[in-house]
């Protein structure tokens, strides 16, 4: 076709001419991080899953949560690489009009749908991981306010095509008779409550594991570790930071690069930093070295802890608990029990199996001398 005769999606500035046939193209950098970004991701994705699967004996709803999150990564990165043939990365006067409305159009469907479902998994997957450590009712209360506004949220950012604009149409074809809401504050808002819910995320194991009674840095490391599921927060303040930045941009095709590279940093930091957790359990058993200094401190500070639990429980009617707990993780135990304990922590394991761990006082109590 005669470059003349193609209708640009926009008029180029004064002074410039359009260029169908051979125009600057920056939208590389967006193949690029749709491949390395899962490439580093999957491995992590492998651990977790081998972990829980084979070592743990248990998958659980936040595994198969973080598993269509990643589904939903992947997803985003094909429709991020197949944009780049739409215009993507090419000033929109250079990109003729039948390509920018299916720019658009994929954009504001898959790529929305993708991203947004994807966001949701990998929140839910961490809020749910959370909900496995706790019986504490405010604390469960609070987690699920936060799952469900990241659901809701989630779900009229992926959808937002339908309601924003009548006709649908509309949405990703300017030249469709309607009318339309604010896309940059239908934007903005839904990058706001992300960093929001992203960063109730990261407070919650502070409150999860600060009134458990662990050494103060044996605590302190419990709560990063948990708190690495969250890690993500920084992406997407970053996200916004840069979505502020060129929400006044008319030049969609060229400004949504630097966005989708974002938001597929987003994705995949959130899915790694989900299986953070599981490297502990998966080092202890394959490179059981490592720890082998931890386990021994751990051995003598159980030993001492249990004498004195034993003088205690004379004084007291039988008040022990950790010994019983720990019978129960050498015999097997439960599931949660097992998965606590190669978290790092005992009392997170008898915070996991409150009324298991009742039981077990009980009995141990009945037993104990008078």
């Amino acid at each position: 076709m005669n470059s003349t005769s193609i209708v640009g999606a926009f008029p180029p500035p004064p002074g410039t001419t359009a260029n169908f046939t051979n125009p600057e193209y920056t939208g590389a950098r967006l193949v690029v991080a749709a491949i390395v970004c899962p490439a580093i991701a999957i491995p992590f994705m492998l651990i977790r899953l081998y972990t829980k699967h084979f070592l743990l004996k248990r998958l659980h709803l936040d595994d198969y949560a973080i598993t269509l999150g990643m589904l939903c990564a992947f997803a985003n990165s094909g429709v991020g690489i197949y944009q780049t043939r739409n215009g993507l990365g090419i000033q929109i006067w250079n990109v003729p009009l039948d390509k920018y409305i299916k720019f658009l159009k994929v954009g504001s469907t898959y790529g929305a749908i993708t991203f947004s479902v994807g966001m949701l998994c990998i929140k839910a997957s961490i809020a749910l991981f959370y909900l496995r450590f706790s019986l504490d009712r405010s604390f469960r209360i609070v987690t699920y306010i936060v799952l469900f506004v990241s659901v809701t949220f989630a779900l009229l950012g992926a959808f937002s095509f339908a309601y924003l604009c009548k006709p649908i149409e509309k949405f990703w074809n300017f030249t469709v008779p309607g009318t339309c809401g604010n896309f940059g504050a239908n934007l903005l808002t839904f990058a706001v409550l992300d960093v929001i819910t992203d960063v109730t995320l990261l407070l919650l194991p502070i409150w999860l594991l600060w009134p458990l009674k662990l050494e103060r840095i044996h605590k302190i490391g419990t709560v990063l570790i948990f708190m690495t599921g969250s890690f993500v927060c920084c992406v997407s303040i970053i996200r916004l930071v840069e979505l502020l930045r060129t929400s006044d941009y008319k030049d969609w095709e060229c400004s949504s690069v630097e966005n989708l590279i974002w938001c597929l940093i987003e994705l995949y930091t959130g899915i790694i930093c989900a299986c953070l957790p599981s490297l502990k359990p998966f080092s202890k058993f394959h490179f059981p070295f490592l720890h082998k200094k931890h386990q021994e401190v751990a051995v003598r500070s159980l030993n001492t802890f249990s004498a004195a639990s034993n003088i205690d429980s004379q004084q007291q009617g039988g008040h022990i608990f950790s010994s019983a707990a720990d019978s129960a993780y050498e015999s097997g135990g439960d599931g949660r029990d097992l998965e606590a304990r190669s978290y790092g922590s005992s009392d997170l394991s008898r915070s996991v199996n409150g009324r298991h761990e009742h039981e077990n006082r009980s009995n141990f109590s009945s037993q104990a001398p008078a």
